[in-house]
């Protein structure tokens, strides 16, 4: 774990919140799975810690969204249909215009 930065190991404890306990990473490797989401949000999505876990909670607050049981490691895993990923379906209908200040 000391691979990765504090920053992402603290959002992943607030993260795995947003989740029912069911979903949430059962060993080191799962564990390792969602640092490695937030960490590639941060660095290549340019979704940081604080945006995911916003766009996270306001999808938890939809009505469609919210009764979908989706995995967190799926986050960044293109739609075979649509083609987005799931990161960035949430981006667009739950990310505002000023996202980048939060």
């Amino acid at each position: 774990m000391s691979d990765f930065k504090e920053i992402y190991i603290k959002a992943y404890d607030h993260i795995k919140e947003l989740f029912p306990p069911e979903f949430h990473a059962k060993d080191t490797t799962e564990k390792i799975k969602w640092l490695n989401v937030i960490r590639l949000a941060d660095e290549i999505d340019k979704i940081n810690p604080r945006q995911l876990y916003y766009i996270i909670q306001e999808a938890n607050k939809d009505i469609w969204w919210s009764t979908v049981h989706y995995s967190f490691t799926t986050m960044r895993v293109k739609n075979s249909k649509s083609g987005l990923r799931r990161i960035d379906q949430f981006k667009i209908k739950f990310g505002k215009d000023n996202l980048e200040y939060l």
